[in-house]
């Protein structure tokens, strides 16, 4: 069990450094949830790889739920309530607007909304 452990870290550790977000890489993993002095061989390692359709399907439920419009996209103000409800700062917010409204349209697309949500560095759920 422990060369199996090892072989997991180091794969978690080149998707870290290859830039996937930490979002993607469990903690437990690791045996951040194991209680002080578990053995290593107790310890285990949960890797999911999902497919990109699947991965498309979760960031549409998401960002459905997040269109209170309806109408496909984010605007600001449905921006901002993500933001706030990750208890983000006002500047923080204004860097995500001007960082992800690539195209400067005033609303985050799709694929705007995918490249955000794909960078966090923290769980997220969206809850109405």
């Amino acid at each position: 069990m422990a060369t199996s452990q090892a072989r997991a870290e180091t794969v978690v550790n080149h998707l870290a450094e290859a830039g996937t977000p930490a979002y993607f890489l469990h903690p437990q993993g690791f045996g951040g949830t194991c209680p002080k002095g578990t053995p290593e061989e107790n310890r285990r390692v949960e890797i999911c790889v999902i497919s990109a359709e699947e991965l498309e399907k979760e960031v549409r439920a998401v960002l459905a739920k997040i269109d209170t419009d309806g109408n496909g996209v984010l605007s600001k103000e449905e921006f901002r309530d993500v933001a706030v409800k990750m208890n983000k700062t006002e500047a923080e917010f204004t860097a995500f607007w001007k960082k992800y409204d690539g195209d400067g349209d005033g609303y985050v697309n799709f694929e705007e909304f995918t490249a955000w949500y794909l960078n966090l560095d923290e769980c997220f759920e969206y809850d109405d």
